[in-house]
């Protein structure tokens, strides 16, 4: 993603007007509302690291890379001129993509799958994988296992090696188009809402729950203190009561987790198949 916010909005201009934004000519327009609900949905996706990042889309040209040099090639031999000996260099595909054609899955059981490891997870949804410019078809081809991996599964093995000058509707290709990510949850939406709606009323004009910028005020010999909008967001917070309530029960419980599992040497890793055969 180019961008460091979220893939998505997190609310909408019905939930913002709900949350106390009249319609124009008295409240916000809903280029305002717009513009205030991308400010507060980076704004959230920032303070509640980053676990919401929406339904993202991504297109990716699979291409194994090597280590020490060696050439990127398929797995019918060795290549032209090299020795046995740079054949254990050979094999070493850099993780990025998994031991692709190479037909080395992850360590797990007594035999191998030929499986790609997409950079944006957990997977939503294949939309297309091409080879060679031909369409696979899922639980036929391929499946995907623990929402990152696509795994072959017709017997034959991810191409290491394509040409990436080539359009993807080419022989001698490899693209794979998918959506990733995880959508915002309801308390997610609803806070997001509630602070696009105050940004939105301060942009306007209106009074709004917004901190003000001032750190105290004396009105008949009383002294009231109050926190900097700067030091809210140092606490990881906005200074909306309802807001700061739903980030409080994100943050804290990631704080509170149980102490690490240690895993057995004697335990292999188990897989999780996350589509069926029939790529429901």
């Amino acid at each position: 993603m180019a961008s460091t916010g979220p893939c998505e909005p997190w609310t909408s201009i019905d939930e913002v007007r709900a949350c106390g934004c009249p319609e124009p000519p008295d409240g916000p327009s809903d280029l305002a509302i717009l513009a205030a609900i991308d400010f507060a949905s980076e704004v959230l996706y920032g303070l509640t690291n980053r676990i919401f990042p929406g339904v993202c889309e991504d297109v990716v040209r699979p291409c194994a890379r090597t280590v020490g040099g060696a050439p990127a090639v398929g797995p019918w031999g060795l290549p032209p001129g090299w020795s046995s000996g740079g054949w254990s260099q050979w094999w070493r595909w850099d993780r990025t993509w998994g031991y692709c054609s190479c037909n080395r899955g992850r360590e797990c059981g007594c035999c191998t799958l030929s499986e790609i490891a997409l950079p944006g997870y957990p997977i939503q949804e294949i939309d297309e994988v091409l080879v060679d410019g031909v369409a696979l078809v899922e639980g036929v081809n391929y499946r995907v296992d623990d929402d990152r991996f696509l795994v072959r599964i017709d017997g034959l093995s991810w191409p290491c090696c394509q040409n990436l000058a080539a359009e993807p509707t080419e022989v001698d290709t490899f693209q794979v188009r998918y959506t990733f990510g995880v959508a915002p949850s309801l308390g997610a939406s609803r806070a997001a809402a509630d602070y696009a709606c105050q940004i939105a009323r301060r942009c306007a004009g209106m009074p709004c729950q917004l901190p003000e910028r001032i750190s105290s005020i004396t009105r008949q010999g009383v002294t009231a203190a109050f926190l900097d909008p700067q030091d809210y967001i140092s606490l990881g917070l906005t200074g909306l009561p309802l807001v700061d309530t739903w980030i409080s029960s994100i943050t804290l419980g990631k704080r509170r987790r149980g102490p690490a599992r240690i895993a057995s040497v004697d335990v292999g890793r188990r897989v999780r198949r996350t589509r069926d055969a029939g790529g429901s």
